[in-house]
């Protein structure tokens, strides 16, 4: 029975830690509105550009956190500074996530990081607060963000 157990978990642990790939439409969609925002911030390298989608680097300078402003604005996250839209942010997370329990973790961590970028007022650290936070909060709970479709072109 002990060992029944041992490894209802690890299955259930494992189905949760499954990263998912976003639909096609979804990733197209997107990787559109980066390449908008990219047009207005010549700064940005196309090395910087693809390590900041994918998720291999998180903001360090003014431009790459604007960018990333412009990006949560074109979504329809961002409503001000320290103004992160939660519901559009979960409505979001439920197109991105199939799998019950990687939507109930990503919808966890926006609740923690929304609140922590609350106390925010710079308009485009507002944003990066929110990214650092989330992916932070996602490495220590072992959670994996949903990777783009591999035929959509970053």
């Amino acid at each position: 029975m002990k060992a029944l157990l041992v490894f209802a978990v690890l299955v259930a642990t494992s189905y949760a830690a499954e990263q998912e790939v976003l639909s096609l439409e979804y990733s197209t969609a997107v990787l559109g509105e980066l390449r908008k925002c990219k047009g207005q911030f010549p700064s940005i390298t196309e090395e910087d550009y693809r390590s900041l989608i994918t998720d291999k680097k998180l903001p360090t300078t003014r431009d790459q956190e604007c960018f990333a402003k412009c990006y949560a604005t074109e979504r329809g996250y961002y409503k001000g500074p320290g103004n992160l839209d939660l519901v559009k942010l979960k409505t979001n997370n439920a197109e991105k996530y199939k799998i019950p329990e990687n939507l109930r973790t990503a919808n966890e961590i926006d609740d923690v990081c929304v609140k922590k970028a609350k106390s925010v007022t710079d308009d485009c650290k507002t944003v990066t607060t929110f990214y650092v936070c989330r992916a932070t909060t996602a490495r220590e709970k072992g959670f994996k963000f949903a990777k783009y479709h591999p035929d959509a072109t970053v």
